[in-house]
């Protein structure tokens, strides 16, 4: 009994982690596959650019808002406390990258193995943000919308550069 506690309790702790670093493992698939399929330098590039320029428009809307995370926030390690000590929540940074990234991979040519990892990952991710009380609903919603509409709009504007 002791070792099916234990083999849970690791599960859980290893799934947390990929949900809490989602996005970081979503945009480095995305751009590893772009490589693989011998993309132009022009759209590695731009997809090298298109996450840094997303978490700069996050942060401006999350000082501009001023919306707090919820009480009671539980960490998944060092480095993600480290992130996220002292940000505000609305809003959700994760849910706007996963949603940017989902989006970008169901419009792009990513082989359907991606796209299917792609929703899983989506998933895990804004479950973990939810369960760990980094964010509410409503914070989670918000950023996974702005991401979608981010990412449609990055898509037209790096496909009109062909």
């Amino acid at each position: 009994m002791l070792k099916i506690f234990i083999y849970f309790y690791f599960m859980w702790k290893s799934l947390s982690v990929v949900g809490a670093f989602g996005p970081w493992i979503m945009a480095a698939v995305i751009v590893a596959e772009n490589i693989i399929d011998e993309c132009s330098y022009f759209k590695i590039g731009a997809l090298i650019l298109w996450q840094p320029l997303s978490i700069t428009i996050n942060g401006l809307l999350k000082e501009i808002i001023n919306q707090d995370r919820p009480q009671g926030s539980r960490h998944v390690n060092k480095l993600e406390k480290l992130i996220d000590e002292g940000t505000k929540g609305m809003p959700s940074g994760h849910a706007q990258l996963v949603g940017s990234e989902l989006l970008l991979s169901l419009l792009s040519k990513t082989s359907f193995t991606t796209k299917t990892l792609m929703i899983a990952q989506t998933g895990l991710t804004l479950y973990q943000r939810w369960l760990y009380k980094k964010h509410t609903v409503m914070q989670l919603i918000i950023g996974f919308l702005l991401g979608s509409i981010y990412s449609v709009i990055f898509w037209f504007m790096l496909n009109s550069f062909r």
